[in-house]
């Protein structure tokens, strides 16, 4: 078992800078990381949670999936946050395994996005943290033979969403909802033979979305994973079918497929497209299928992801989550990525919101009603008086006081 630490990250800068101010000011700097750390830490309520997060089965895996289990423990009163990774399964035959500096970092991300954001991410604000591996663990320490191929991806993001999760458990107003799984088929590994311009092979992102709901605002669209942030812009549609030999049919968001709550995670986004002029081969692994990214604090579970062959009658196949599909020329494939969590009760957002959701063809007006027990006139504006009595049921969580006013 080892525990992170800043004692190394120390020496490399001594050992480069040497005794000179530069040091001096370097070793000022993580200081006052650790002083921001340490403030922001003693600002949280005192708790702990268990949350897991489920990567769907790839070969290699279980049948089940592969369950990562996370417990953290906020400390205000020492300034410290614990993640305990060491109750999670032994390295698989496969490349999901983490290295060890994947899975600290993957659980850092999950705090870093839990915490006040201006404390500086380096080694002074990681001396309030304790990261607990232990070897031959799928997030852990990994020991040859084990492959970690996909270390920085999959797994890790299991790791990061469960963390921001558990945050969110232990107190209202912090942590985040689960980002969506990657990666869907229109963000693969496109190759073939094109019989005029020749051997081609690059990786798409026609479309990923993903974002979480978070304590106080809708998701960031395309988060793209929890580990990328959102710095992964979307393909243009046109430039790629420039680029390379392939056709954009359709891309669109997926209506009633946000991570319900009173802040939304994102909707799935479909994408259909496929070779023009020859065969082509797309090869992806599509994580979310079977286990979507989930809400916290009551807010629901994001739109999940699938992949599907259109053959040239139109006639539709089911692909698996883990493959090398090969799309003759015209057939097409249909993506669907996940969507994202949904932070707090659905029945505590702001009508209003909803009615713009439903005014912008994001949620349909059952679901509306149904899951954000809002009603709508028929004009599209919110029926107050209907919302009221709908909302005033018993099992809606904010039946005292309804969270709207006229107007």
């Amino acid at each position: 078992m080892r525990f992170a630490s800043s004692e190394g990250a120390v020496r490399d800068v001594r050992r480069i800078l040497g005794s000179s101010e530069v040091f001096s000011g370097a070793v000022d700097w993580f200081d006052y990381s650790e002083r921001r750390m340490i403030d922001a830490v003693r600002a949280m309520p005192k708790g702990r949670a268990t949350c897991s997060s489920t990567h769907d089965a790839i070969p290699g895996t279980p049948s089940e999936g592969v369950k990562i289990t996370v417990h953290v423990e906020v400390d205000p009163e020492a300034a410290r946050i614990t993640v305990d990774l060491t109750d999670n399964p032994d390295c698989l035959p496969c490349g999901l395994n983490l290295s060890e500096a994947c899975a600290r970092t993957s659980a850092m991300v999950g705090l870093f996005n839990s915490i006040d954001h201006t404390v500086p991410k380096n080694a002074g604000a990681f001396r309030r943290l304790d990261i607990r591996l232990r070897e031959n663990c799928v997030v852990g320490i990994p020991r040859f033979p084990s492959s970690t191929s996909a270390a920085t991806t999959n797994v890790a993001d299991r790791v990061a969403n469960s963390v921001q999760r558990a945050m969110a458990e232990i107190a209202d107003g912090q942590g985040l909802a689960e980002c969506g799984a990657g990666l869907p088929s229109a963000t693969s590994v496109i190759s073939g033979v094109h019989p005029k311009t020749g051997a081609f092979v690059n990786q798409i992102f026609l479309g990923i979305t993903g974002g979480a709901g978070a304590p106080s605002t809708d998701a960031w669209l395309t988060i793209c994973h929890v580990g990328n942030g959102g710095l992964c812009n979307l393909d243009s549609v046109e430039l790629d079918e420039q680029r390379q030999p392939l056709h954009v049919y359709a891309r669109a968001l997926v209506p009633d497929s946000e991570g319900a709550g009173e802040f939304t995670g994102a909707q799935s986004i479909a994408v259909e497209f496929g070779p023009v002029g020859c065969d082509m081969t797309v090869a992806y692994v599509s994580d979310g299928e079977h286990n979507p990214p989930k809400g916290t604090r009551g807010g629901g579970t994001g739109g999940a992801a699938s992949q599907v062959r259109i053959r040239h009658d139109g006639s539709r196949e089911a692909l698996p989550n883990c493959a090398q599909a090969v799309l003759l020329d015209g057939e097409r494939i249909l993506s669907i990525s996940t969507g994202g969590g949904g932070y707090g009760a659905p029945e505590l957002r702001n009508p209003e919101r909803v009615a713009n959701d439903v005014a912008e063809g994001h949620v349909s007006r059952a679901r509306a009603r149904e899951i954000y027990a809002v009603s709508l006139t028929e004009a599209g504006a919110v029926d107050a008086e209907e919302t009221r009595r709908l909302r005033a049921r018993p099992d809606h969580p904010q039946a005292a006081e309804p969270a709207f006013t006229d107007t």
